[in-house]
């Protein structure tokens, strides 16, 4: 039992070892729809005016449960040339695709 609880201990601790943060004003908005060829379908790419080196894009998955609300802040942050926080997982692959776990707004 101690060992399991040791395992989710270290677990929680380093979940955010590959997480990063980087503040910007939203510059370009990619909507792909369900026929889009590639393996974007549903998803939102985004930038900022100035990207970290460790991301291309920003990503947010259909699947993800705050799909519309990241959608809706994206679009209304971009038209109020608002500075947002984007928290986001690093992607090692060479595309550099971030994940984003939440946006916060300034």
């Amino acid at each position: 039992m101690k060992k399991l609880l040791s395992l989710l201990l270290i677990g929680l601790v380093s979940f955010n070892v590959y997480a990063g943060s980087y503040k910007g004003k939203v510059d370009k908005i990619n909507l792909y729809g369900e026929n889009w060829p590639n393996g974007h379908r549903g998803e939102i790419l985004f930038t900022l005016e100035n990207m970290p080196s460790n991301a291309r894009y920003f990503r947010i998955a259909q699947s993800d449960i705050a799909f519309n609300t990241f959608l809706s802040t994206l679009l209304s942050v971009k038209h109020a040339k608002t500075t947002i926080t984007v928290h986001y997982n690093v992607d090692d692959s060479e595309n550099k695709y971030a994940p984003v776990k939440a946006i916060s707004i300034e």
